[in-house]
């Protein structure tokens, strides 16, 4: 009886351990187990349009490993469609408004678009379509022209505060923030709804607003490693990319393309 009640007692135990340890939770230190995965986030897109002559080009861009701070780069795929034309590939280098592209066929020469905020400003080069066709780029693009973003009333002030997004992954429920302050600073956290002491700092930096598109702009800066102690941040560091947000129907959203959507709390 007694050997029976023991390995009850342990069974018991290390299914108890096992609930502790899924749930990150710590042994009574305060908090929580600070989680060390991030959820993996679906690919971000940005689209580019613009008009030369009859023709309208849409250069779409999709990132090729998920990036908190999404900023196109070396190795993303893009697709230009001009018409029922279709050019596929990858992005070769991106810089200041400036890509150069790489067509899938590798014995095609790659060309270069310049873009501005959400228009196709230019083409030069020669483009590769994917039915093995090439063309002359156009050279100049107009870009569309577009209203304010987020409307004539919205002020610096309006994006003051602190804005979240709620996901679920693998079952549990997480928290996404961006607390933006009034002195300029920023930081973006990821936490699981449960355990809201457990953060991870995943972005932080300084941001300017711009008066005639309404937007924010944020210089990100993203930790080499995940952290979680947001008095350990330096505002000072060198940002490695930059996102723009409007605001939109309350919401908090990407200026250009898709990304995470956020309501003010």
């Amino acid at each position: 009886m007694l050997k029976k009640r023991f390995f009850g007692m342990m069974t018991l135990l290390v299914g108890v351990m096992l609930v502790f340890a899924i749930a990150g939770c710590s042994d009574g230190g305060g908090g929580g187990k600070t989680p060390t995965t991030r959820p993996p986030a679906a690919a971000q897109t940005v689209t580019f349009t613009g008009t030369a002559g009859s023709e309208t080009y849409s250069l779409k861009i999709t990132e090729n490993t998920a990036r908190a701070a999404y900023t196109p780069e070396a190795g993303d795929g893009y697709i230009l469609t001009v018409g029922s034309k279709t050019s596929t590939g990858t992005v070769i280098s991106y810089s200041s408004g400036t890509f150069e592209l790489q067509p899938a066929d590798e014995d095609a020469e790659s060309f270069v678009a310049t873009v501005s905020g959400t228009g196709l400003t230019g083409i030069t080069g020669e483009i590769t379509w994917d039915d093995g066709s090439t063309t002359e780029a156009p050279g100049e693009i107009t870009p569309p022209s577009t209203p304010p973003a987020g409307g004539g009333t919205v002020t610096s002030a309006d994006f003051i505060g602190t804005w979240e997004n709620s996901f679920t992954q693998m079952g549990n429920a997480w928290t996404r923030r961006m607390k933006i302050d009034g002195d300029g600073t920023f930081y973006l956290i990821e936490f699981m709804t449960a355990y809201p002491n457990a953060i991870n700092v995943i972005g932080y930096g300084k941001w300017v607003f711009e008066p005639t598109s309404k937007q924010l702009e944020l210089a990100m800066c993203v930790p080499e490693e995940i952290i979680s102690d947001l008095n350990s941040i330096d505002y000072n560091d060198s940002p490695s990319s930059w996102l723009v947000f409007k605001i939109e129907n309350g919401k908090l959203i990407p200026a250009y393309g898709s990304g995470t959507e956020y309501t003010k709390q």
